[in-house]
């Protein structure tokens, strides 16, 4: 399958705005072929009414007609120019919006181990880069072409009417510019356009590598040699730019060229037809002045298929990702969850090996969470403390083992349930606290939708933020910003706390939850915190153990890491 199918086919759902957009194309072109040709027609035809006059030759000249015409033609131009420019620019943005969209929506649903196949600069640069690249698609390499087409099709067919070897000349000489300007522009440009989608992607991860690492590669004294990479990308772009510049101008050159020819020749014949008295002065001059007419038409042809290989290179890379597949899948025919009508659910790994890139991280582990106990899981960062509640919260599958859930003596593996019932009996506080860049109730409200005003006050003073937020000026309406900049990162944190208690989960973890408070903080919240968690079945991941809500019973994963089995 071509690589541009499926976003042609994406296109193509919107038919009707498709029509409309390469009809004000049209009308555009043919107003500003007739704007020129009418009016050399009238300028010829005033001259030779002049002379006719000087001679003593009596001759009548309709004005009317062709000013009304003109006027006419540079109305319509003017109209369907801007129409045509902020339809169809509606219509790419729109595009855009659906396929990022569906791009991002693809990305939600993958899991860890697919998603890290790309960096964050790479998934960035296929959301934003990759996907801008694909308006070339409709706005410069399919409506113009096709409708350029269909203007030399039109201006021949009326050539055709007064002189049909000059129409044949006309055909040959169009067909050849624009089979030049857009097949040929587009093996001319292929191969270095092409280039250029990769060579920029490198180019912006080696920055964000620089602008993130800045410490590492000065701790290192490798920030010198990253920078000459830097330089040397960036060197190599321009290069390949100027290349790129240097086949679009040959292109539009020989465009230019082509097209004169072609007027020229037409006059000739014109003028020729005009002495044997096939055609009138104003007409003689009124068929090249319409083929010279074309140039506008012609004009952005060969610079935007000159990038068709940017463009088929972009749509190959979403491919790829639209191609990728979350490990992570319900089953079709999920079992129920086990019913927890007495206990919370409890939760067993069962000889777990997780293995990451080429590193075994688990082997064999085992390890029980009764229903309702708080276990506190302690290590230092790296261990695989994280990993181990990802898989309880089904957020990454064991490549060994069984991850089990039980309730009332009944065990199923996570695998067999649905992953959205599962996930939603699941209450997980991850150690980067997620905020968007919306108010605190929306923030709130992911966890319940329809949580009422009262509801999140009363969330906000369990983990001490009610007095703060109430000192804001828009209070519940307050907006966070990006990541959730706008507030302190203790206030963030304890937000992303309210949320996981918003949500009253079944199972709870907590990966390190007092991390930016201070102890003051942490010894309000605390206590209430230990209240909410009575009943409650869950995890409790840290450094340290003073670092957590009370725990009914710890471990370090250094035995776990050693096969002791614990349960």
């Amino acid at each position: 399958m071509h690589p541009l199918k499926p976003w042609l086919n994406l296109m193509l759902q919107d038919k009707k705005r498709l029509l409309i957009g390469a009809f004000l194309l049209l009308i555009t072109y043919l107003s500003a072929i007739g704007l020129l040709a009418l009016s050399g027609w009238f300028i010829t035809a005033t001259s030779v009414t002049a002379l006719a006059w000087a001679a003593g030759i009596a001759i009548n000249l309709d004005i009317y007609s062709p000013g009304g015409g003109i006027r006419f033609f540079a109305l319509s131009r003017t109209v369907a120019r801007y129409t045509e420019r902020v339809y169809n620019h509606d219509t790419v943005l729109r595009l855009l919006a659906k396929l990022r969209t569906r791009l991002f929506k693809n990305l939600t649903l993958l899991d860890d181990q697919t998603a890290a196949k790309f960096r964050a600069s790479q998934w960035v640069n296929r959301l934003i880069t990759d996907v801008d690249t694909l308006d070339n698609l409709y706005l410069r390499l399919l409506a113009p072409p096709l409708v350029a087409l269909l203007t030399v099709i039109l201006l021949v067919g009326f050539l055709a009417f007064f002189h049909l070897q000059l129409a044949g000349l006309a055909a040959l000489m169009l067909l050849l510019t624009l089979g030049i300007s857009t097949w040929g522009m587009a093996q001319a440009g292929k191969a270095v356009s092409y280039r250029l989608v990769a060579q920029q992607e490198a180019q912006r991860s080696l920055l964000v590598e620089q602008i993130e690492g800045l410490g590492e590669l000065q701790a290192s004294h490798s920030l010198a040699n990253h920078q000459t990479q830097l330089i040397t990308a960036q060197q190599t772009e321009m290069r390949d730019q100027q290349r790129l510049q240097q086949v679009a101008a040959w292109g539009a050159g020989l465009q230019t060229l082509l097209l004169q020819l072609m007027a020229a020749a037409c006059l000739l014949l014109a003028a020729e037809a005009y002495q044997q008295g096939w055609l009138t002065g104003p007409m003689m001059v009124l068929i090249p002045l319409a083929l010279m007419a074309l140039q506008e038409v012609f004009l952005n042809l060969p610079a935007a298929f000159a990038s068709y290989g940017a463009t088929l290179a972009a749509a190959q890379r979403l491919n790829k990702t639209e191609s990728l597949q979350s490990h992570l899948v319900s089953p079709s025919q999920p079992q129920a969850l086990p019913s927890n009508s007495t206990l919370p659910y409890s939760l067993h790994w069962q000889n777990i090996g997780v293995k990451l890139g080429n590193q075994q991280v688990f082997n064999n582990i085992n390890l029980s969470l009764k229903a309702g106990e708080k276990l506190a899981l302690l290590g230092e960062s790296g261990l695989g403390k994280s990993t181990l509640a990802r898989l309880a919260a089904r957020l990454s599958d064991p490549q060994a083992g069984e991850m089990l859930v039980e309730a009332d003596g009944k065990q199923v593996n996570l695998k067999d349930l649905s992953l959205a019932d599962w996930q939603a009996q699941i209450g997980y506080l991850t150690q980067q606290s997620d905020l968007f860049a919306t108010s605190i109730a929306e923030n709130l409200r992911l966890a319940k939708a329809e949580a009422t005003d009262a509801e999140l006050w009363e969330v906000l003073e369990l983990v001490d933020l009610k007095q703060e937020v109430s000192d804001f000026p828009q209070k519940l309406n307050t907006w966070v910003g990006e990541t959730g900049r706008q507030l302190s990162g203790g206030q963030a944190r304890r937000l992303a706390l309210a949320r996981v208690i918003l949500k009253d989960p079944a199972v709870v973890i907590l990966d390190e939850p007092f991390s930016s408070l201070d102890r003051a903080t942490q010894a309000v919240i605390r206590p209430k915190l230990d209240a909410w968690l009575a009943g409650r079945t869950a995890l409790l991941l840290a450094h340290d153990l003073n670092a957590l809500p009370a725990s009914d019973r710890h471990i370090y994963l250094q035995d776990l890491q050693n096969n002791v089995l614990l349960g």
